[in-house]
């Protein structure tokens, strides 16, 4: 049952879970890199929402994307 659980999306929601947590944990320690692990991850995160076709997740993840790029232009200005 638990592996069933695990396997059910062949371990994208893991994938996308560990970067997106991945990349703001390095976000929160002012590295640069991390939105760029966390965007990959919720580029999974939208391949999943279109696969289960769940608009919400989709535009969701979308909506972050968004909000990582002015983040890390906001990042880049002295």
């Amino acid at each position: 049952m638990l592996w069933e659980l695990l396997t059910k999306y062949y371990g994208v929601d893991i994938i996308a879970m560990f970067l997106t947590f991945t990349g703001l944990y390095l976000i929160g320690n002012k590295k640069k890199l991390g939105f760029i692990i966390a965007s990959s991850g919720n580029l999974l995160w939208i391949v999943l929402g279109i696969s289960i076709q769940a608009v919400g997740l989709i535009f969701a993840n979308i909506v972050i994307i968004i909000l990582y790029v002015r983040g890390y232009l906001k990042w880049l200005k002295p």
